[in-house]
């Protein structure tokens, strides 16, 4: 088969060749393929320029410490750049590492290390002093005793109040009756014989309809009523709670969703915090043997299954899902050596068609795999929705154990049953309670230990030889030594034969499985090619057991190599020999053996499962004793966890993140005494905190633990620096704790800094460690960092994140790592024609809370974007990778044409490949369609097919842009495809409605000029509520695009027709403003800019926020949304019409009553009572004051304060100076709408940015924000007529103003399908039509109206001066439409009203209105009038209006 199936899955070949013929490369693209998605390395990360490792095979490799990699392939090495999302496989199986772009992150210790033991230690107080008053305010709040009651309606108020007469004054009790619930009750106070007020005590439950309420209770009261107003006891999306029928559980959160109660959280009963407490204890000694992969069931490769288990979302947890029969994973019987005890548990979630074998089960096997015996705990046969515990605890391990089962088990065959796990443990011991598996530097305590005694020969004795003579001299290397190799061995002769360490075989251990390991060292780093492994079994003293044993070496440096054998030791081996053969040549005596090992297991074992890089376990280091005073200061600093929290992160804690140290030289994470720790090289490292973390206190305390010091000199040292604002130490307010002069290798005490007082002019607090200044081979080695608020430097935890304590999230927000979307795609995405910055990207952003980029590419398909991703292309000033998004929509379809005309299966190949590659990036991925008419339903059904494969979004561009006409002119269109400013709505509008369901961004960081028409504005002009508000007035910053030059910006009408259109020589690239200043590169402004934050925290749970901006900025103001809205609260009476103005104070009577004066507006006069007055016509007569003595009055109505009038309307908030960008405390919630924070930046005149970030902490992350695209509207049109422009359909509609319809102007485009003409409307010319509601309607519905519309400018002049044309780069172009919905009698004023952008081009505007039910006010009928108008006097034509139940 000759068909070129393959093209653009390899870069070797172009696409008229034929692949399967050489010199075309398709082996050499196979082998680049199979390196990115087969990649193994040797050994952990090692540094640039280390030599290839040998002795490997095709398809291994090497990873470097700057992110680079080699794969050995095809017999060469091949390197290539650091590519961010590559995951790299330790070539041993039991490590994984995960490319960032410019390092290896490794990937099981930085999982395995999120959750720690002590931090459910130092949780587990807080909830049990909380548990029981946090239950106490959610039933007082929001507390229910069941989901149906929280479900159902309430007397929420009442309305329609008649006040009666006759009764008796006082207090009564409102007696309530009917409405189909309970509960109610309620007070009303009768003074003068009537009712003036009523109290609402209890909303009681389960009304269905509004119950009576009688007001008999107040004796001789007749005629008083009022109608009780049910509604929803919890609204959706609010919160309540419910008593748990669960043991372990003292209640249940939920939040209410729509009709339905989603479960979010439960709150422990005391017992079950106890219990786990007790659990967390044993974290180490008998450890969760599932990993912590596979607790967050990211590793389903412990399972076996008859039927395959999936991962759910139950309760807001990921769950296993096990169905139809069983899911085993097995576990060694050597792990539970320790106790001869096994314990297991499991959370279930859900139940369903539950069996009688529906279970968890312990099963035990002997080596042939059958079972000695088994212990179970079953589910019960009646099904559950609510989490359940089960357990299986303290059984005894069988003898002749070889492996142990956890099964999980729903039936016995398929056929019945589905279960919902979580939590999953088995451990060693009688505790069967959950507890976190270890972190991974702790997991290697839970593999087999070494029984080589003393591995790295410390005690300075020789080991036993196989025959000969040897020497131990001193290990220097720093890997090995820091494994705990202290010396080496080699023969004093030549003879190669003398290297190998013979052990006798213990007896308990013939038959059984071993693992040997030794490591080489070779100071020359050559290693002669005669050298063979030699870890063997003997059967005496030289005879080698050659069968069973399989051998590995791995390449740790160019200086140290692993030599491991393993497998079963048959009944004539008598030795285990471990060293190395022909290591030594004549004359050569820097080659030694050290970090023998040797681990044997009753069942099969391989060097994943042994501890071979640990020869001296932490148990026999001796530790110090401490004093009494000592232990309670430590356990009074546990208690200061959350108050004065340890401001060294988790991660840099493990030393997973060193990325906040500073340090001119080596800086290197290894293991002492079986311990991580961070070893600084002959010099010095530092890590800076800001002062505001010790501000409250004013004092900090620091402290570490010291493992071991090398070399150590008089500098030898730990220091808290205290750094002025020009980087200067302050040397008068430093703390200082020197290590001594004297070398030592078992940690001492913790050295500490205690209550260093805050100097006035710091900035920030420098924790310092120094191994040395003169001496360059000194070495100091450090763990558990403090940094903490305060007196107390004892060591503690940081805090947990989702546990809510003072500063469990900080960090900094910058234009890299903030979230944004980047538009990947062809010459539709890059933008040719239009104005600068009204490329489609950017009419997205404009009405969006994401910021987007764009990175189109000129005729590019699928494949063609793809090595733009892989070669790291520069377009726009950037990469794809410096751009960083975390969601990218793919748009590429029509330059996929070549492909899609051989196979739609290359096509799909193709996209599938470009989502995964942006996938690598750490980027969600989408594929959308494109506007051009040639693509049919067909082609989008192979889209919406990659889409569902891949699991991502498809967005149907199509679908909305072919409703409208397709280059029908060419003074907007390039007389191919290409739109221009105008007509590039057919790609933007539906873009923006996919975009606008996208989640909110976690973070986001963008900036804004004011627009011209704002150039002289006040800072009070420059504040906005909405995002249509915010483009009203604010511009942002260019993202890569191109389009024309500011210089020929008159064309954009003219794009190719008419006397001037537009050449190449008109064009231009435009690079994205926010990479430059990412590249702290100069971007310009003009007395004001916007910085428009959204911070991955709610307000009420943030308590710092901080600008940072390099640059000239005179002032910093933060957007305060509860500053007063410039007006009182005064409710009146107004007498409209007035024929002159009144003083305030004056006092003026109707005739009735007397009225003083508030104020006027226009012509109405305000009075500060609201007593009535008839409206009709009438005199004002002046009782008091000085202004006229009468006033006539057409009539009177509610009035308020004269200044509400102009202002109610107005954006909402004020700018307040903010001093250094800073707000802190209770001042945060002023500033902040949800998680959004605004700051303006002001200047005299023009100044420039070059870098702008946002620190903040905050004592927890917000709630994942969860949006869903709304389905489409496909009811039954309810309009007689939808179409408006000729006579016959415009007569349908009512005709406010004077409206004609006409045909598209000349040179517009054609009109969209299925019309002919148009009207254009404004705000005083529109239309209106009636709506016949659906009949019956027992629940809520929704209408979708939708409008084919656009704002009308007519066609610029390509000669014109553009500073003349209503639409140029800097103007915001959007009309804005106006849709109402009321009652036939209702005007405006009292109609529901939506408001909706409207672009240059053709759009479909599609807005909702809510209906309710029948029952609700039956007496306006069903029927509604729908108004189609314009805000203001800019002209919007519409073409069609429809209306849709959904």
């Amino acid at each position: 088969m000759r068909e070129q199936l393959a093209r653009g899955s390899f870069i070797g070949f172009s696409s008229l060749e034929d692949p399967f013929a050489d010199p075309n490369g398709m082996n050499e693209n196979i082998r680049r393929w199979d390196d990115h998605i087969g990649l193994y390395t040797m050994s952990a990360p090692v540094p640039p320029g280390t030599p290839f490792p040998i002795d490997i095979i095709d398809g291994q490799g090497q990873i470097y410490t700057n992110g680079t990699y080699a794969t050995f392939n095809g017999g060469t090495w091949k390197t290539y750049e650091a590519r961010r999302g590559v995951r790299a496989t330790l070539a041993s199986g039991t490590d994984e590492w995960i490319n960032t772009g410019a390092a290896w992150i490794q990937y099981s210790e930085h999982l395995a290390g999120q959750v720690t033991a002590e931090a459910v230690e130092i949780v587990t107080p807080i909830l049990e002093a909380a548990q029981t008053s946090a239950y106490t305010a959610l039933g007082a709040a929001n507390g229910y005793q069941s989901v149906p009651t929280a479900l159902s309606a309430g007397v929420t108020g009442y309305a329609n109040l008649v006040a009666g007469s006759g009764g008796t004054d006082g207090t009564f009790a409102i007696a309530f009756s009917g409405g189909g619930g309970t509960g109610a009750a309620g007070k009303f106070v009768v003074n003068a014989g009537k009712v003036v007020a009523i109290q609402l005590q209890a909303r009681g439950s389960g009304y269905t309809s509004a119950p009576a309420m009688s007001f008999a209770a107040s004796s001789g009261l007749t005629g008083a009523s009022a109608t009780a107003v049910i509604g929803d006891l919890v609204p959706d999306g609010g919160m309540f709670s419910t008593p748990s029928s669960a043991d372990n559980d003292a209640a249940i959160l939920y939040q209410r969703v729509g009709s339905a109660a989603v479960e979010k959280s439960r709150l422990p009963s005391s017992e079950r915090v106890t219990a786990f407490q007790d659990a967390a204890s044993l974290r180490n000694e008998q450890p969760n043997l599932f990993t912590a992969a596979q607790v967050a069931f990211d590793d389903l490769s412990n399972w076996t299954r008859t039927v395959p288990p999936t991962v759910e979302i139950k309760h807001g947890r990921r769950a296993l899902r096990v169905a139809n029969g069983s899911a085993v994973a097995r576990f060694l019987a050597s792990a539970f050596d320790d106790t001869g005890r096994i314990s297991a548990s499991l959370q279930v979630e859900e139940l369903a068609d539950p069996t009688v074998l529906s279970r968890l089960r312990i099963n035990q096997r002997d080596q042939a795999g059958v079972s000695l015996g088994y212990s179970e705990s079953y589910f019960g046969t009646a099904p559950f929705t609510e989490r359940r515990y089960f357990e299986v605890q303290d059984v005894e391990r069988l003898a002749g154990c070889h492996d142990v089962e956890f099964i999980v088990q729903t039936a016995i065959t398929a056929g019945g049953g589905t279960v919902w796990i979580t939590e999953p443990m088995i451990g060693s011991g009688s505790n069967a309670k959950f507890r976190s598996p270890p972190a991974q530097s702790e997991m290697i305590y839970a593999k087999l230990p070494n029984r080589y005694p003393d591995a790295g020969f410390k005690t300075g004795d020789l080991p036993t030889l196989r025959a000969g003579t040897a020497v131990l001299d001193a290990i220097s290397d720093t890997f090995l030594t820091g494994l705990g190799a202290v010396r080496g061995f080699r023969p004093t002769g030549t003879a190669s034969a003398n290297v190998q360490v013979r052990l006798a075989i213990p007896t308990d251990v013939v038959g059984k499985f071993v693992v040997m390991s030794a490591y080489g060292y070779s100071a020359d780093g050559q290693w002669p090619t005669g050298t063979v492994n030699s870890l063997y079994l003997a059967a005496n003293g030289a005879t080698e057991v050659t069968t069973g044993l399989s051998h590995r070496t791995v390449a740790i440096s160019a200086n140290v190599r692993l030599f491991l054998s393993w497998g079963k030791i048959p009944s004539n081996a008598a030795y285990l020999v471990i060293g190395k053969q022909g290591l030594q040549e004549s004359g050569v005596t820097n080659r030694l053996v050290t970090g023998l090992g040797y681990f044997v297991s009753d069942s099969f074992i391989q060097p994943r499962d042994v501890a071979y890089d640990v020869l001296y376990p932490a148990k026999d280091i001796p530790v110090p004793a401490v004093d009494p005073t000592t232990a309670n200061d430590a356990k009074r600093a546990i208690g200061l966890t959350y108050d004065q929290p340890n401001r060294f992160s988790p991660d840099e804690l493990a030393f997973d993140d060193l990325s906040q140290w500073q340090s001119s030289v080596a800086i290197t994470r290894s293991i002492k005494n079986g311990r991580r720790v961070l070893t600084v090289h002959g010099g010095a490292a530092y890590r800076d905190f800001p002062r505001s973390y010790f501000e409250e206190m004013g004092r900090a305390s620091g402290s570490l633990i010291v493992e071991e010091l090398i070399g150590a000199t008089a500098n030898s040292r730990f220091l808290i620096e205290q750094i002025d604002a020009a980087g200067a130490p302050i040397t008068a307010a430093r703390g200082t704790k020197l290590f001594g002069t004297t070398d030592f290798s078992l940690p001492k005490d913790p050295f500490e800094i205690a209550g260093l007082g805050l100097h006035p002019d710091a900035v920030k607090l420098r924790f310092w460690v120094q191994s040395g200044i003169t001496n360059s081979a000194s070495e100091v080695s450090f763990r558990e960092m403090l940094m903490a608020e305060g007196s107390n430097p004892k060591y503690r935890n940081p805090p947990a994140a989702a546990s809510g304590g003072a500063g469990a999230l900080a960090g900094t927000i910058t234009l890299k790592n903030s979230d944004k979307v980047c538009q990947l795609g062809d010459s539709y995405t890059q933008a040719v024609y239009p104005l600068k910055d009204k490329h489609p990207a950017a009419k997205v952003a404009e009405l969006a809370d994401w910021r987007i980029e764009s990175f189109g590419f000129s005729g590019y398909d699928c494949i063609e974007l793809n090595d733009v991703l892989l070669s790291n292309v520069n377009r726009y000033g950037t990469t794809f990778a410096d751009i960083n998004p975390s969601q990218t929509i793919i748009i590429s379809e029509t330059n996929d044409n070549f492909t899609r005309g051989v196979s739609w299966r290359m096509w799909q190949a193709d996209m599938q490949r470009l989502v995964q590659s942006v996938m690598a990036f750490g980027s969600r991925a989408a594929i959308a369609s494109e506007h051009p008419k040639s693509w049919g339903s067909v082609e989008l059904a192979q889209f919406k097919a990659v889409a569902d494969r891949m699991g991502i979004d498809f967005v149907d561009v199509a679908s909305d842009a072919q409703k409208f006409e397709f280059a029908t002119t060419q003074f907007l269109w390039d007389g191919s495809s290409h739109p221009g400013t105008r007509t590039n709505s057919v790609l933007w509008a539906p873009i923006l409605e996919y975009v606008n369901t996208l989640p909110r961004p976690r973070t986001s960081l963008r900036l804004f000029r004011p627009r011209p028409a704002f150039s002289a504005a006040v800072p009070a002009d420059l504040v906005y509520d909405t995002n249509d508000e915010r483009a009203t007035i604010w511009k942002e910053l260019t993202t890569g695009h191109m389009g024309l030059k500011l210089a020929s910006s008159s064309k954009y009408d003219a794009i190719a027709a008419g006397p001037n259109p537009q050449v190449e020589a008109d064009r231009q690239y435009y690079d994205s403003e926010y990479i430059a200043l990412q590249k702290n590169i100069a971007v310009a402004f003009n007395r004001f800019a916007l910085v428009e934050v959204i911070l991955p925290a709610l307000a009420r749970d943030t308590g710092r926020v901080k600008l940072n901006v390099t640059g000239g900025v005179a002032a910093i103001y933060a957007l305060n949304r509860r500053a007063a809205p410039g007006f009182s609260t005064l409710r009146g009476r107004g007498f409209v019409g007035a024929s002159a103005a009144a003083t305030i104070g004056d006092t003026y009577s109707d005739g009735t009553t007397a009225f003083t004066v508030a104020g006027n507006y226009g012509s109405m006069i305000v009075m500060t009572s609201t007593a009535t007055s008839p409206n009709v016509a009438g005199t004002l007569t002046r009782v008091s004051g000085t202004g006229p003595a009468s006033i006539t009055y057409t009539g009177t109505s509610n009035a308020f304060d004269p200044a509400y009038y102009d202002r109610y309307a107005a954006p909402k908030g004020a700018w307040e100076a903010v001093a250094g960008g800073q707000i802190t405390g209770s001042s945060i919630a002023k500033y902040m709408q949800e998680d959004r924070v605004v700051f303006l930046l002001e200047a005299a005149g023009d100044f420039n940015l070059t870098d702008v970030s946002v620190e903040y902490e905050a004592s927890a992350g917000k709630p994942a924000q969860v949006r869903t695209a709304r389905s489409r509207a496909t009811g039954s049109e309810l309009l007689a007529q939808t179409n408006v422009g000729e006579p016959a359909e415009l007569a349908a509609w009512t005709v406010t103003g004077s409206l004609n319809g006409v045909a598209p102007a000349a040179g517009s485009g054609d009109p969209p399908a299925g019309t002919t003409k148009c009207v254009r409307i404004n705000d005083s010319a529109y239309i209106a039509q009636a709506i016949a509601l659906p009949t019956p309607r027992p629940q809520p519905i929704e209408i979708e109206v939708t409008v084919w519309c656009r704002r009308w400018e007519p066609l610029f002049d390509p000669d014109a001066d553009i500073s003349t044309s209503p639409i140029t780069a800097d103007t915001y172009d959007n009309a804005t439409l106006e849709l109402y919905l009321g009652r036939a009698t209702d005007d405006l004023a009292h109609s529901a009203r939506v408001v909706c952008p409207v672009g240059l081009g053709y759009i479909e505007v599609k807005r909702r209105f809510h209906i309710g039910s029948e029952y609700v006010r039956p007496a306006d009928g069903n029927t509604r009038r729908l108004t189609v108008k314009g805000a203001d006097s800019r002209l919007i034509e519409i073409y069609r209006v429809s209306a849709r139940a959904i």
